[in-house]
């Protein structure tokens, strides 16, 4: 221990102990001893601490109260030097209550705490304590950088013993506020605030290569005792020291090495303000980014902006709204984006108003919130269609206010001009449970009602909680037929996709449907097989559109690894396997798919599939073979083994209802095999044409066929564009990029298209970064003008500069016009509507609730987001402080409210949003006196499966199943590497094939297949029965 000396160290103190005993016997005062203490310290061996023990230890005699003489002597020694003050700290603290002390009687090394029977160590060190305040204060101590290295120890070892005896020696003591503790605590906080403030010890502390972490961790440890036990004022002043610039390390070239912590305690915080524009920028991303969103995560990001002011939130929300929606008509955006705007204002924002209702009280009314936000919005009633319809958007709105009683009709009717609203919904408003319950008995009121999701009634909550859990119902009783009818009705509508995704997640509507897929079965002795292979498609069709549309993962949708059928085909669906590859079984599957795609008649037409193609081959087995038969087939047509036309017509079949997903793995094949050179380029573009615009088809294909198009729109668009780089005078390809046009307008755009891009780039001489900050900027000026339009944003510039610049760049234009518009004093607005760019959702933080609670990297890959990017810049101290001033402290303040926005508190709730389903909370809103009818409310409803309904549910299907077919429309996934493989061709070179059509074919001694090459139509219809003339799928074949 520091306080141990050594024999040699002490050979006279027997000299000193007799010297004090006599002083004290004799009542005299130190400074008539000075001199006979100064020429002993002369004589003396004796070491400093060695003599001031003997002042500060317990006399051996019982004494009931320090005498005053001892403190006046550690004084008198301390102005001799003959101690410093760093004994007398660690003297004091070795004689504590405060150190653990072996006690007899227990086991060796045992540890307890004795409380001394008196007052005497409390009073020493009170006095002591005094006496070394003053020596500091007065800059008598310390005298040099020894002195001051160990009294920086001895206040390390009091805080770290004060700290341990917290956490064990309570049980010593009644309480930890006891007096002698209490009273140590306050004297070791001032005296600590007199040791930071001493000259010398500052200079000290700036010493370089000085290391001054270990101490400031020990106070900012001990900082939380002295502010529970201690006086506030010195708990707040010695915490501003803890943090300031002046206990930090200090490099070997003098300069300091600051913490985070420092660097932001000295940045002082601009006064908070919640601007117009920041949730409008914030609302406009999280309608970008996929429209998944939980109610609690906006309440609770309302609530934090509002600072806690529930009136501020119902206005902020209900502004925010009308003004996305009125900058998405001023922007002429699509159809869809417009849709989907103007259903969160009519039938999302009255639901976020029912939860905030029952925290406003008397005389604040809901209903004075909406007209007070509805007299601030951007000129609501301009925003109507421009159709004969008497419904406009306000109308709408205001009409499903009052359906979820928010509003009384004379209320709504003076908000829409002195006009009376539109009549409520023949039903009123829907209830989720009486809405399964008419499904149960009516098989066709699902479809019904899913073709109601898109109107403006105000209704859609609790339609899509009835379509969510009898889709789930369904799956449990692997009702696939009635799946299927339900898929195509949800597929064909992607404006319905984003309105059921207002209210549900992902993994709610698709995890069932995927463990569906993944487990299907399949009957070889059942009579058909078509209507199996159409429901897995429809169902399957599904996934595809809402994965692609919405562009998510695996993992959000309930999949984890590559187990499972659903997982593996979403992840790779359009690589295709060489024939080295493939198992017998596929092989056999691949021969039983070749022979009924392109088999032809005596007339040289393909006769088509029939049950035995499907009999052996279920449909996830089919849908893995799907690129490699376009492979294959695209090898056989370019070495002359199948001619064009066959080719084109057996692809043909692939149109048909119950196989048309499978162009999804097709046609990707395809685009990728297009950036490759195998000389078959005419032959890809034909087939692409084909399958992009066939020649007939029904209308419940054609629905299908426009969805599928959507999903493999962007890269096929990208792939062709290539090819008229290469070959600019090709009349083809301008044909297929001309078709494709009219499915441009079923896209979800998440980033800009390069016509938006190019804008960009004319308009901004600086980039798109300088386009980021013109965008604040003019947010900025927006939000300081009142009675303006919104002015024209979309989120998508700034995913898209993200994109492109990474997140790094585009945050160092924030921090710029941050730190000019500081000089402008315009530092709150700007770093408020910058937070909010932050926080808004983005398609790596699309805020949906989920029970897979994944981490980023886990559910979007590793791209590095804005928000982490300003996590790690205000983190690396060292590189901040290297920034002006003024850029630093704007990403320190934007990192402060970032965290504020993010991290605040949850907003209180009557009852959980999921059982937010009682007529009395209703009727306990406070409407203004009116009386109005009481209504159930279905708040962000329920997905949960319920299995105890599931027989029932299931029998009651059974009993109505005239439900109409319908067709898909939409998704995506991304393709992986594809590949032409020539060496391990089905079709095998030579003009000979190799077809491996069953277990038996594959063991016959040798026999290879041949293939006559086909060199013209009248070659075509001397072949007998089908294209492979010949061949006898029960003996050895060859082809003549």
């Amino acid at each position: 221990m520091p306080w141990e000396e050594s024999p040699a160290m002490n050979c006279d103190i027997d000299t000193w102990r007799t010297f004090f005993g006599e002083c004290f016997w004799w009542h005299k005062w130190p400074n008539e001893t000075t001199s006979e203490l100064q020429e002993l310290r002369k004589k003396s061996k004796t070491s400093g601490r060695s003599i001031a023990d003997i002042l500060i230890r317990y006399p051996e005699k019982y004494q009931a109260f320090v005498d005053p003489l001892r403190p006046l002597y550690v004084e008198e020694l301390l102005r001799l030097h003959i101690i410093d003050s760093a004994d007398v700290l660690i003297l004091l603290l070795k004689h504590s209550q405060y150190l653990p002390k072996t006690v007899e009687g227990m086991r060796t090394g045992a540890v307890t705490w004795i409380a001394y029977q008196d007052k005497y160590a409390a009073e020493m060190e009170e006095a002591c304590f005094t006496v070394l305040a003053r020596q500091l204060t007065r800059g008598e101590r310390p005298k040099g950088y020894c002195e001051c290295d160990n009294l920086v120890s001895a206040f390390t070892q009091w805080f770290q013993a004060l700290i341990d005896y917290s956490e064990t020696g309570s049980q010593a003591l009644e309480s930890l506020a006891s007096q002698p503790y209490l009273l140590t605590c306050d004297y070791m906080g001032t005296l600590a605030i007199t040791l930071l403030g001493n000259t010398r010890m500052q200079d000290y502390f700036r010493t370089p290569g000085q290391k001054n972490g270990p101490f400031r961790n020990v106070l900012n440890n001990f900082l939380p005792l002295l502010t529970q036990f201690g006086p506030s004022q010195i708990s707040a002043q010695l915490r501003t020291y803890a943090n300031s610039y002046s206990l930090a390390d200090v490099r070997a070239d003098g300069t300091m090495v600051f913490s985070e912590q420092q660097i932001q305690e000295a940045v002082a915080d601009v006064p908070a303000v919640s601007t117009r524009a920041g949730f409008y920028v914030y609302l406009n991303a999280l309608l970008l980014a996929s429209p998944f969103t939980d109610d609690q995560t906006i309440l609770n990001y309302l609530y934090a902006r509002s600072s806690c002011d529930i009136q501020a939130m119902a206005v902020d929300l209900v502004v925010g709204s009308l003004d996305v929606l009125a900058n998405a008509r001023s922007r002429n955006e699509s159809v869809q984006s417009i849709a989907l705007a103007h259903a969160y204002l009519v039938n999302k924002v009255p639901i976020l108003l029912l939860a905030m209702a029952p925290s406003i009280f008397a005389p604040l009314t809901i209903d004075f919130c909406i007209q007070q936000a509805v007299s601030r919005a951007t000129n609501p009633y301009a925003l109507s269609p421009s159709s004969t319809s008497r419904q406009t958007v306000p109308d709408a709105f205001l009409r499903a206010c009052v359906l979820h009683q928010l509003l009384t009709e004379a209320s709504a009717q003076t908000l829409n001009g002195g006009q009376p609203i539109a009549a409520l919904p023949r039903g009123g408003k829907y209830i989720k449970e009486q809405l399964i319950l008419q499904c149960a008995t009516n098989s066709q009121r699902i479809e019904d009602l899913i073709a109601e999701i898109e109107s403006t009634q105000g209704n859609a909550g609790a339609i899509t909680g009835c379509v969510v859990e009898v889709l789930q119902n369904l799956c449990a009783a692997k009702e696939t037929m009635s799946l299927r009818n339900i898929c195509n009705a949800l597929s064909r509508r992607p404006k319905t996709l984003d309105c059921i995704f207002l209210f549900t997640s992902p993994v709610a509507l698709l995890q069932p449907l995927c463990q569906i897929l993944d487990t299907w079965t399949h009957d070889e002795d059942q009579s058909e097989f078509q209507p199996p292979y159409e429901e897995f498609a429809a169902i399957l069709l599904l996934v595809f559109t809402v994965k692609h549309r919405y562009a998510i993962k695996n993992a959000e949708i309930g999949l984890s690894g590559n187990s499972s059928f659903m997982a593996t085909l979403l992840d790779d669906f359009a690589t295709s396997k060489s024939m080295d590859q493939l198992t017998e079984v596929e092989r056999a599957n691949l021969g039983k798919w070749v022979q009924g795609l392109y088999a032809t008649d005596e007339q040289g037409e393909t006769v088509g599939i029939n049950d035995d193609t499907m009999s052996h081959c279920n449909p996830q087995d089919f849908y893995r073979l799907v690129p490699t038969l376009f492979e294959q087939s695209v090898l056989a047509c370019r070495t002359g083994v199948l001619t064009t036309k066959i080719l084109k017509g057996g692809l043909e079949f692939l149109v048909e209802p119950f196989l048309l997903p499978s162009l999804i793995g097709g046609l990707c094949w395809l685009i990728k095999h297009l950036y490759e050179d195998h000389q078959d380029l005419d032959v890809l573009i034909q087939i692409l044409h084909m399958l992009i615009s066939p020649t007939s088809m029904s209308g419940d294909a054609q629905a299908m066929h426009n969805t599928i198009v959507a999903i493999v729109l962007k890269p096929l668009q990208q792939s062709l564009g290539d090819v008229q780089r290469r070959q600019p005078g090709r009349q083809d390809v301008a044909q297929i990029l001309s078709s494709l046009e009219p499915h441009m307008s079923n896209s979800h755009l998440i980033f800009s298209p390069k016509t938006e891009l190019d804008q960009w780039s004319v308009a901004h001489e600086g980039g798109i970064c300088q386009a980021v900050r013109d965008a604040l900027r003019q947010l900025l000026a927006w939000s300081t003008t009142t009675g303006t339009t919104p002015t024209n944003y979309t989120h998508r510039l700034l995913t898209t500069a993200v994109r492109l610049e990474g997140a790094h760049k585009v945050l160092e234009a924030v921090a710029e016009e941050i730190a000019l518009q500081t000089e402008e004093n315009n530092a709150s607005a700007a770093v408020d509507i910058a937070a909010n760019l932050l926080c808004a959702p983005t398609p790596e933080h699309a805020p949906y609730h989920t029970a897979y609670n994944m981490a980023l990297d886990d559910r979007r890959g590793k791209r590095l987001s804005l928000r982490d990017a300003l996590k790690h810049v205000t983190a690396d101290s060292t590189k901040l402080l290297e920034r002006e001033t003024l850029q630093a402290e704007a990403l320190i303040r934007l990192n402060r409210k970032v965290d504020t926005l993010l991290t605040g508190p949850s907003m209180p709730l009557a009852m959980p949003l999921d059982n937010l389903r009682d007529d009395s909370l209703v009727q306990d809103i406070n409407l203004g006196g009116a009386k109005m009818p009481a209504v159930s409310l279905t708040l962000d409803p329920a997905n949960a499966i319920r299995p105890e309904t599931v027989a029932e549910f299931a029998a009651a299907m059974d009993q109505s199943m005239a439900m109409v077919d319908m067709s898909g429309m939409t998704g995506l996934t991304e393709t992986g590497p594809l590949s032409l493989d020539q060496g391990g061709s089905f079709f095998a070179p030579n003009n000979e094939l190799s077809l491996a059509l069953d277990a038996a074919a594959t063991t016959r001694a040798g026999t290879l297949m041949e293939f006559a090459p086909v060199t013209d139509d009248a070659a075509l219809q001397s072949m007998e029965d089908d294209i492979f003339a010949g061949i006898d799928f029960d003996e050895d074949m060859s082809f003549n």
